[in-house]
């Protein structure tokens, strides 16, 4: 994330080059939009949830970036808007809630207000209210598909493929000893004792998890060795 002295010095630079170029991963411009407030809320929140599946990021609003020069790209933001009605509805329209921090600071264009939202690294993917989701990839913010949501959540440990169910599995083919090893430990769990005390003894067929299988499984006896004993042949001559 940026701090507003680093966004300050990034204006200057207007004055040579259009503020997307200026852009990166943690760090876009926005303009605000006049016309509409809640297109404007709208924009914010979008860009607190694509932000946030990024790894955070700052958003600095009141500034084009596809126009050179400061007194042309600045417009700022208008002087009413309330910082405290756009952090109320960035909350209430994202799942999980996100929680931005704004700031902001005058410039002697436009309006005179800039206004910078930080949004710190949470645990994606988050979505806006409807399910819809973003996530910041290099300058832009792309569709949070399945694909990318499952990643998200191997990255971050929510998802544990070795919870899932294998399917019909010979009880022959565990381990009584690892059985009983394992049976009271569970009863610190009521619901894992259960699952073991009547699904494992009466069912011929146990549908184990994978971390399980691999904890009572019975180990495969590996072949004996074959020793091939080669005799050199020993010629006699007469």
């Amino acid at each position: 994330m940026r701090t507003v002295s680093q966004i300050k010095d990034l204006l200057l630079e207007l004055e040579h080059c259009i503020a997307d170029e200026l852009e990166d991963q943690d760090l876009d411009f926005k303009q605000w939009d006049m016309q509409s407030r809640d297109k404007a809320v709208r924009t914010i929140v979008q860009m607190a949830v694509c932000m946030a599946n990024g790894g955070g990021g700052t958003v600095v609003f009141g500034v084009s970036d596809r126009i050179k020069g400061q007194d042309a790209a600045i417009l700022g933001v208008p002087l009413e808007v309330d910082i405290n009605i756009l952090k109320k509805a960035v909350y209430d329209q994202t799942d999980p809630k996100i929680m931005p921090i704004f700031e902001e600071f005058n410039v002697p264009q436009g309006t005179g207000r800039i206004l910078v939202m930080q949004i710190y690294p949470g645990m994606p993917p988050y979505t806006d209210s409807s399910g819809r989701g973003t996530i910041r990839i290099g300058k832009d913010c792309q569709p949070l598909t399945g694909t990318l949501r499952g990643k998200i959540s191997v990255e971050t440990g929510d998802t544990d493929y070795t919870a899932e169910t294998l399917g019909p599995m010979d009880s022959r083919l565990f381990s009584a000893t690892a059985m009983e090893t394992l049976t009271p430990c569970s009863r610190s769990s009521p619901a894992t004792f259960s699952r073991f005390a009547s699904v494992f003894p009466i069912s011929p067929t146990w549908m184990p998890s994978f971390a399980k299988a691999i904890a009572v499984a019975r180990p495969i006896p590996r072949p004996a060795p074959v020793i091939i004993a080669v005799f050199p042949a020993i010629c006699c001559i007469v």
